[in-house]
């Protein structure tokens, strides 16, 4: 008898009133554990997704196993032809099988449907995971402060999953 193969069906859509909770636990479970507390006045756009995101024409996206929120992250539009990826987050338990990647490509994807050029992203300057990450789809630091590390991919020649 053969062994059996089991793929994992990762299902990404639309946040939405009765997700945006699920959503809220699962990224600020990420930054609480990146920072060891959770300072709930740097995260208020997240007590109301659906409001922040999704009604000013935002892109908010959930990945989900089954029932289970697995994954976020966010499209923001800056001006005409440029948007700012966000609110990336991936619960501990799933991280590092594929499912960022997935949802960043999938970002990436809408923001060549919306017609952006570029797309901007903003982590903290030693969250090297985070870092490596985003390098690996293309996105090139252009500044640096003492908190954070900002960069910027042209996604007009990024066309595959990885520039």
């Amino acid at each position: 008898m053969q062994p059996t193969r089991f793929s994992i069906v990762l299902d990404i859509r639309p946040v939405d009133e009765t997700t945006q909770e699920h959503a809220r636990v699962l990224i600020l479970s990420g930054l609480g554990e990146r920072f060891g507390y959770i300072d709930e006045m740097l995260n208020q756009d997240l007590n109301d997704i659906v409001a922040n995101y999704v009604e000013k024409a935002h892109i908010f996206l959930i990945g989900t196993i089954g029932n289970e929120i697995v994954c976020t992250g966010a499209l923001v539009q800056e001006d005409q032809s440029t948007g700012r990826v966000v609110r990336m987050s991936v619960a501990k338990e799933y991280r590092r099988r594929g499912f960022g990647t997935a949802m960043l490509q999938r970002l990436m994807d809408l923001a060549r449907e919306k017609g952006y050029r570029k797309l901007l992203v903003e982590t903290n300057n030693d969250w090297d995971d985070a870092i490596d990450f985003y390098k690996r789809f293309g996105f090139v630091e252009y500044d640096r402060d003492k908190i954070s590390v900002y960069t910027s991919v042209s996604i007009l020649r990024c066309a595959t999953t990885t520039c």
